[in-house]
């Protein structure tokens, strides 16, 4: 490494005895050349370096061979002693040290009280040198935070002058290559060288971690800059970071800030509690003086209303005295607790207040009470047209009103509509507030705003989205973020692999979005990812699958991709495709202005439907291979689209439609994928329905009691539905746990009632049983010496291992486990192991699934979730840890497993009392 002023030399090995050299310095471009002369095959040159050599310098040399006489070989030998070019390149790094601003990060006290002024003074020099007008950018960040994972503001000096950023920008040549054979250069080798009053009670609710961020600050004459800021009322040591900016000079300097107090207090609460906890909330007085200090607590306990209306009048309520007082000795820590009990679901504000000689103040935190409910729904759903004299018909249904619910739990729904999108409503929700993050879902959240946009009040959902395109435009934007450098897609974000399937949906969900008028992101890399599905069509295992590579096909043709050709080439594979493969090229050719090769595909999908009274089935030669995505229920959307777009008055249409309607279970399609492409098939069949005549009364009744009477005199988006509580009128005032006859009328001579009718109903969570639909779990925990804990009491300050055993009799695909642990408790760290056993049966052979990897795990403040995308069926065990921490009583719910596109094979263990007492 060397510095300005220094001179370096370099040993030049050549094989020339004695001759002229080109030497140049490069970087850029040719910073200088000149000739010298070099007698023997090594010699030094000497190169004095300069400030502007910062922070890398090429030095190159370049010379060549002359023939010693006339050619000596013949036409079939080489010619050795032709002439050759010799060349040969060293790097010369520079220190940067010349360009670094020093900086000193100086406090006007050595330690503050919260809430005080800051005082701070930033001085920077140059080569020893104040240094005036240099820009500067100030932040003071509560050590608390950033330490959790060492971070620190990245060295500017260290990333702009990072030699890496200054390759050669210059490239070397021989204009004999044009004549005689290429120059071997290969003969180079160089080297480089060497008070009572609440009045008076100072407030302590800003518990900000930034405490100041100064983007713009410009240093005076004397190289220095003062800044003055008020500190939030953490106490805590903030730590402060200065960064310095010139045109070539970089800087950056850190400090630590101390706030503290003669006594000083810090609130000790759960991270969350959940309903029906009864826990303990603390306040931790250290007293820093030397003499001993007494000191009065009291805690008061507010519902926070900011959050909207609630059903609980009180969220959260002391369990015991509200005050306590306390003599602390010198040095001396003292925990004064708290008891409380979640009697409701919100947000809670609790108020400490500390009286004593030396400090007097509130300090107020916000605690959120979850309510954690295993929810069961029973849907019924159907249509009901005209009788036979075109006159009046109803259905009936059972239904049974529950009486041990949790309050508020329990509700009656019923829907009616003109309109299939009636029929619609349980899938949306269920696309929107899937709970997990993987990219396909997360393009299946966005399908119904993209395609329904601001007319999800059709479907009379409770939706947190209120700004549509706002949110459409901030999910697109974080779904890109996960393109990779190929051009595709993973299938959980942050992913190294790209997924076909993913990708695919991703591009075809950002190609409807730009149809409805949205900008994409730009660093949406349209053009990688059509280069990512151009690399795909050429792999044997995608262009194998039908579906997949009729999928790329449609998407491509969205992207004005002219395939005309592969779609008739990917034709002539005939009865192989299945109504997959030939929906995905009709749709493809339509999309492309093929109206007629279009038709042709619509006529060979027909081939393969059995068309029954009202319904159809299907007789479909392509097989499922064990994947997510090519189920019936896709199928059967996929021929609705094909039919939709080219004969919508045509008797199949219809019958597609009501068939796959009938295949809803509680109101939605198989899985999240499944459900993308009914819910996408129906958006196309809603806009037909405007055509036909509506005129007919609908009424409900349950056990005798009407409920609801409406009239349907056209055609509308908007279904009449309502929401009765169980334990409101009048459905509160009906018998429970008795059979009573639901009854939906409809009486008119035109139009088709839609109806959905759901009963839902809450379990509280540690009285919830264990279940096994088609997954076993289990769970344990055990103390540090490996003794089981069998009565749920645990000692805080311990720590536990939770043992999970999920079991299986077959393969599973796309597994989720969810694992709380107890409000009161912390998880210790994110190291877990597994063990499994498996049946020993052969895998299923899919390319993308075809061995099996560790589990995807997330850490949440209260549970631990595992992600298998393949799980043999056989047996896992899965360990963590957690901490006891706060004293008290918690209802902790069940450990869950799931298929996340199978969400009626499920299994869950029992839930569980929790105690941690002292």
């Amino acid at each position: 490494m060397y510095a300005p002023g220094d001179t370096a030399k370099l040993l030049v090995q050549s094989p020339l005895p004695k001759g002229s050299y080109l030497l140049t310095l490069e970087r850029e471009g040719i910073v200088s050349q000149k000739i010298i002369e070099l007698d023997g095959s090594a010699r030094t040159i000497e190169i004095p370096v300069e400030e502007s050599f910062v922070p890398i310098m090429y030095v190159s040399i370049a010379s060549y061979t002359v023939r010693k006489g006339p050619p000596e070989n013949s036409y079939y030998e080489p010619d050795l002693d032709k002439p050759k070019g010799l060349f040969g390149m060293a790097p010369l790094y520079v220190d940067n040290e010349s360009r670094h601003y020093k900086i000193e990060i100086e406090n006007s006290k050595g330690v503050y009280a919260p809430a005080e002024e800051a005082d701070v003074t930033l001085k920077v020099t140059l080569n020893g040198k104040p240094a005036p007008g240099v820009e500067l950018t100030f932040m003071a960040v509560d050590r608390g935070v950033v330490d959790l994972i060492d971070y620190h503001v990245p060295d500017p000096l260290a990333y702009y002058y990072n030699p890496a950023n200054f390759p050669l920008g210059v490239r070397g040549a021989d204009s004999r290559s044009l004549l005689i054979d290429p120059v071997t250069y290969a003969l180079a080798d160089l080297q480089g060288g060497d008070d009572e009053d609440n009045s008076k009670l100072d407030e302590r609710k800003d518990f900000r971690p930034t405490a100041v961020f100064e983007p713009y600050l410009v240093s005076g004459a004397d190289g220095t800059v003062r800044v003055q800021f008020g500190l939030p009322d953490n106490l805590t040591t903030y730590r402060c970071t200065a960064v310095a900016a010139g045109i070539d000079d970089f800087g950056i300097a850190e400090n630590d800030l101390r706030v503290s107090a003669p006594l000083t207090a810090t609130a000790a609460l759960p991270r969350k509690l959940r309903w029906r906890d009864t826990g303990t909330v603390s306040l931790i007085l250290t007293n820093l003086k030397t003499e001993e200090v007494d000191a009065e607590v009291s805690l008061a306990i507010e519902k926070d209303s900011s959050g909207g209306e609630s059903l609980w009048s009180s969220v959260l309520e002391l369990d015991g005295e509200s005050m306590s007082k306390v003599r602390i000795p010198p040095g001396g820590t003292v925990e004064l607790p708290f008891r409380v009990a979640a009697v409701g679901s919100g947000n809670a504000k609790l108020v400490f207040t500390l009286r004593s000689p030396e400090v007097n103040e509130r300090i107020i935190k916000n605690l959120l009470v979850d309510r954690p409910v295993l929810y069961e729904t029973v849907t019924v759903m159907g249509n009901l047209g005209p009788d036979s004299k075109g006159g009046a018909s109803f259905i009936e249904e059972g239904v049974v009103l529950p009486s041990l619910v949790p309050e508020g739990t329990g509700s009656l729904s019923v829907s009616l509509s003109a309109s299939r999108l009636a029929m619609l409503k349980e899938a949306v929700r269920y696309l929107l507030d899937y709970p997990y993050g993987c990219l396909e879902q997360r393009s299946a959240r966005l399908l119904p705003l993209v395609a329904f946009g601001d007319h999800l009040e059709a479907f009379s959902l409770e939706t947190p989205v209120k700004d549509i395109p706002l949110v459409i435009k901030n999910e697109l934007d974080e779904i890109s973020k996960s393109q990779l450098a190929d051009g595709g897609f993973p299938y959980w974000p942050g992913g190294k692999y790209s997924s076909s399937y993913v990708t695919l949906r991703v591009a075809h969900i950002a190609a409807m979005a730009k149809a409805k008028g949205y900008d994409l992101p730009a660093r949406f890399d349209s053009k990688k990812l059509l280069a990512y599905l151009s690399y795909l069509e050429n792999q044997l295992w995608f262009t194998a699958d039908p579906f997949l590579k009729g999928y790329s096909l449609w998407v491509r043709a969205m992207y004005g991709e002219r395939a005309g050709a592969e779609i008739s080439a990917f034709l002539k594979r005939g009865d192989e495709l299945g109504i997959s493969g030939w929906s995905f090229a009709g749709l493809a050719a339509h999309e492309l202005g093929m109206k007629d090769l279009a038709l042709s595909t619509r006529d060979r999908v027909k081939r393969f439907i059995r068309p029954g009274t009202r319904s159809l089935d299907l007789g479909d030669s392509y097989e499922q291979k064990g994947n997510y995505w090519g189920s019936d229920i896709d199928r059967y959307a996929l021929a609705l689209m094909l039919y939709q777009s080219l004969s919508p008055g045509d008797d199949m249409t219809t019958r597609l439609a009501s068939t796959l309607i009938e295949r809803q279970r509680r109101g939605v399609w198989t899985n999240t994928a499944s459900s993308f492409w009914a819910v996408l098939a129906f958006g196309r069949v809603a806009d037909a329905e405007k055509e036909e005549g509506v005129d007919f009364a609908a009424r409900v009744s349950l056990g005798g009691v009407s409920l609801k009477d409406v009239p349907f005199k056209r055609y509308g988006l908007l279904p009449e539905a309502e929401t009765w509580l169980l334990s409101g009128s009048p459905v509160g005032d009906l018998e429970q746990d008795v059979l009573l006859p639901l009854r939906i009328e409809r009486e008119g001579p035109a139009g088709r009632l839609y109806y959905t009718a759901s009963l839902r109903y809450g379990i509280p969570t540690e009285l919830a049983g264990a279940r096994d639909e088609g997954i076993s779990v289990f769970a344990e925990t055990y103390d540090s010496d490996g003794n089981r804990i069998n009565d749920g009491r645990l000692v805080p300050g311990k720590t536990y291992t939770r043992k999970l055993v999920i079991s299986t009799s077959r393969d599973r695909t796309f597994m989720a486990v969810r694992a709380p642990v107890p409000s009161g408790a912390e998880i210790v760290d994110a190291v877990f192991v597994t063990s499994s056993t498996d049946r020993g049966e052969q895998k299923n052979n899919n390319y993308e699934n075809n061995y099996e990897e560790a589990p995807v795990k997330f850490v949440m403040d209260d549970e631990v979730r595992f992600h298998w995308d393949l799980f043999p069926g056989g047996k896992k065990e899965v360990e963590f840890r957690f901490r006891a921490v706060m004293p008290g009583v918690y209802p902790t719910p069940p450990v869950q497993a799931e298929c996340m596109y199978e969400s009626e094979i499920f299994g869950r263990s029992a839930g569980e009392l929790i105690r941690i007492v002292r």
